[in-house]
């Protein structure tokens, strides 16, 4: 990250191994086949490249290396050159390219995508305790309307169905119900590692459950944050429909519950994007419009 091995940077959780950094490493280590294609093959002969990715089949697991927007951009015409192919896995900057390769066969953009109006808040929860994540969220309190709870990392330890829980799940309902917007996040504290612990993370999910399905959209900061909550309200998966800024993406969500969602990376956005998310769901609930 920025010249810094993941392992020292604060996104690498506390007493995780280094070596699941490598994502060689990560993936033979759950049971899949994988091989690397270094970044020489990726700038190469273009034959070779296609050549190289058509050997990758449901069974292997092809790590492609990239630096610039031009590799990602190679091995995505590569990929979609073969006769089969396969299931992708990458950054935004990956899915940008991948984009930009099928948008050259002209399809049609789809037509509006429109959900029920509401008059409820939503709820935007900030697993993430990166730089980038507390900054932006010191921007969200300057928009009228807005209520934050800074959830202490001890409550979450303790027994989710004390009174003091359900105080505080009462507290959130009641704010979304009535039209405020609310924030919700994990209070920092003196850790120097700041990733988002998965065990606080999972407890704020389920703290947060009900409150979800009183709100009229969600937000998540955090990749765990964001399957944690999605998870426990029964939500199997997110119909991608436009991108809020990049690498933000805003869908609505499949399965048990049917609103708009946005997902963001812990360290992804600048100060002001949690606020802009926020603005961009109070227009999708006075519309009807979501993208």
């Amino acid at each position: 990250m920025h010249g810094v091995p993941l392992p020292f940077t604060e996104y690498w959780l506390e007493n995780r191994e280094p070596a699941l950094a490598n994502l060689l490493y990560l993936l033979e280590s759950a049971g899949l086949r994988a091989r690397t294609i270094e970044l020489a093959t990726v700038r190469g002969d273009f034959d070779v490249l296609k050549s190289v990715l058509a050997k990758a089949d449901s069974a292997v697991v092809a790590v492609c290396d990239a630096e610039t927007d031009e590799d990602l951009g190679r091995i995505a015409e590569a990929s979609l050159a073969v006769d089969r192919p396969g299931f992708f896995i990458g950054s935004a900057g990956f899915a940008h390219a991948l984009a930009h390769c099928v948008s050259r066969a002209g399809v049609p953009r789809s037509s509006t995508h429109r959900c029920e109006p509401s008059t409820r808040g939503a709820l935007v929860i900030v697993g993430s305790r990166s730089q980038a994540s507390r900054a932006a969220l010191s921007q969200v309190t300057t928009l009228a309307n807005v209520e934050r709870f800074s959830v202490e990392p001890a409550l979450l330890g303790g027994d989710l169905q004390s009174a003091v829980h359900a105080s505080l799940s009462d507290a959130i309902r009641n704010a979304l119900k009535s039209g405020t917007d609310v924030v919700v996040d994990i209070a920092s504290t003196a850790s120097s590692k700041i990733a988002g612990n998965p065990h606080l993370v999972s407890a704020l999910a389920s703290l947060l459950g009900p409150a979800a399905h009183d709100a009229s959209a969600l937000a998540a900061t955090g990749g765990e944050t964001a399957a944690a909550l999605l998870t426990r309200i029964g939500v199997n998966g997110i119909r991608l429909l436009d991108e809020i800024e990049p690498g933000i993406p805003l869908g609505l969500t499949l399965g048990g519950v049917s609103v708009p969602a946005v997902t963001k990376a812990g360290g992804f956005g600048n100060e002001g994007c949690l606020k802009r998310i926020i603005e961009r769901l109070r227009f999708i609930r006075q519309t009807g419009t979501v993208a």
